[in-house]
């Protein structure tokens, strides 16, 4: 009997530790389409092959058009695809990657209502967020308050900058929730109107969400 109790606990802080970890992750990856190609995606509702399938994304790259058509599909007329990341003059498209089974990923295509659909991901490579996140630039916090940049990861962290708007951070790299960045004037679009290098710390995420914009 005690030992179906002791095994019974093991499940349970088992199931606990497992959900914590949902909770705090941001999911398998991303989908970083770049413009090299012409990519025409299928989203569905659900990950079967007898699935209809719910709307359509193409992004073009020929000689003719450069940019990105949706066909939105009846219940979603009034849904508006909403990707992590998409600049559609430069046909670049990143999906983030909830999980994964076997062909299928689950991807967020609406970020400010959590929308979910599946698309089939045979060619196309589920990049991690570490390596993702390391290749870009001119980071931003969405709270400037709430993250500004840090001497150090942490609690223990002072205040180095407060105001970043007016900065070109590029990643370093990452610890867990932290990241280390480094001022970069001139490579931004919007050029960094403080041209002194400089290297600090600021929170990319948090509890399964991103606490950061980028540019790629």
């Amino acid at each position: 009997m005690s030992e179906r109790i002791f095994v019974l606990i093991l499940m349970m802080a088992f199931v606990i530790v497992s959900c914590k970890e949902d909770s705090e992750s941001l999911g398998a990856g991303v989908l970083h389409l770049e413009n090299q190609n012409t990519y025409h995606l299928r989203f569905y509702n659900l990950p079967e092959p007898s699935a209809k399938e719910a709307f359509s994304v193409n992004l073009f790259n020929d000689s003719e058009r450069v940019g990105v058509q949706t066909s939105l599909r009846p219940p979603m007329d009034s849904v508006k695809f909403n990707p992590l990341y998409l600049v559609p003059q430069q046909s670049v498209l990143v999906l983030q990657v909830v999980k994964t089974s076997g062909s299928w990923a689950q991807v967020v295509t609406d970020k400010n209502n959590g929308l979910l659909h599946w698309i089939k991901h045979n060619d196309l490579v589920v990049e991690p967020w570490k390596d993702f996140i390391l290749s870009t630039y001119n980071i931003k916090p969405l709270s400037q308050n709430s993250n500004p940049l840090l001497d150090q990861p942490g609690k223990q962290g002072h205040v180095l900058l407060e105001n970043l708007n007016s900065t070109c951070l590029s990643p370093i790299s990452v610890q867990g929730d932290w990241m280390k960045v480094r001022n970069t004037p001139g490579e931004c679009d919007n050029d960094s109107n403080i041209q002194t290098p400089f290297e600090g710390f600021i929170r990319w995420k948090e509890q399964g969400h991103l606490l950061i914009s980028f540019s790629l």
